[in-house]
């Protein structure tokens, strides 16, 4: 009896040491290789969307303990505003954003203008959004982007001089940066004409009086220094997202262990952010 127990004993610490090497193995080579994406933004570092890109950044350095890494290159060092999606698709960058305004003809129109409608009244309501419905994903999908997580901002008018009356706002006789449609019929409704350019050329274009103020974000009138030369802003209560994503294909070629920690790591950041 002794002698079969104390097989039985011998047999069983063997599995035991025969999983536990087979385990060792298994995250040896899982984790064997160190990887250092390259994210982008047209933005410097105080804005939301570099924010957004810095955390998820942190995010995938701490989850994978040092194996996964990202260097981001901000300002439009190597993104402009225009050239996000060809910058992702076309490996310059593996994460970046996309910035909806931008991309006439690559967005849909119908999105591009329902994101300027105040028809979702919390930032919550986005991220419902895009987890549960294909409305802002499929578009996003069919360019061969991978969406990671979206980035929320607040949408302001920022003017070089105030609106005399707030009951009854008129924008007659101002023209106003406007990065595309959407934000394009909303200056026209208010009887605004519109000036599209870059965000970096909005300060000489305000200095200069080629425009009179801005329809954007606080966190580019904030990031851009506009503070004195476009002081009055006016809060919207409009919430904007921009979606930061990979190419598909860049995704795809990631190990498993690595997709699991840009997945994790994007859940994370969309919950921050």
């Amino acid at each position: 009896m002794k002698t079969r127990n104390r097989t039985l004993w011998v047999i069983s610490f063997l599995l035991f040491l025969c999983w536990a090497l087979a385990d060792a193995t298994a995250d040896a080579a899982e984790t064997r290789q160190k990887i250092t994406l390259k994210g982008g933004s047209p933005w410097g570092e105080s804005h939301r969307n570099s924010i957004a890109l810095a955390y998820f950044a942190k995010r995938l350095e701490d989850l994978s303990r040092g194996d996964l890494t990202m260097k981001i290159f901000y300002a439009g060092s190597i993104v402009k505003g225009p050239t996000e999606i060809d910058s992702i698709r076309n490996g310059i960058v593996d994460v970046g954003t996309v910035t909806l305004p931008y991309h006439a003809g690559s967005i849909p129109e119908s999105v591009r203008i329902a994101v300027m409608v105040p028809f979702v009244s919390d930032f919550d309501s986005w991220l419902w959004l895009a987890k549960n419905t294909d409305w802002f994903r499929g578009f996003l999908t069919k360019l061969n982007l991978q969406p990671l997580y979206y980035a929320h901002a607040e949408l302001v008018f920022t003017m070089v001089n105030p609106i005399e009356d707030l009951m009854n706002p008129s924008l007659k006789g101002r023209k106003i940066r406007a990065p595309g449609l959407g934000f394009k019929e909303v200056i026209n409704y208010l009887g605004g004409d519109t000036v599209t350019m870059p965000s970096a050329e909005a300060p000489a274009a305000l200095a200069t009086g080629l425009a009179q103020g801005l329809y954007t974000t606080l966190d580019t009138w904030e990031a851009e220094g506009l503070q004195n030369v476009c002081p009055y802003v006016y809060i919207l209560h409009t919430p904007f997202t921009t979606p930061h994503c990979m190419s598909i294909a860049g995704y795809k070629k990631l190990p498993e262990w690595a997709k699991k920690i840009v997945d994790q790591a994007s859940d994370d950041t969309a919950r921050h952010m």
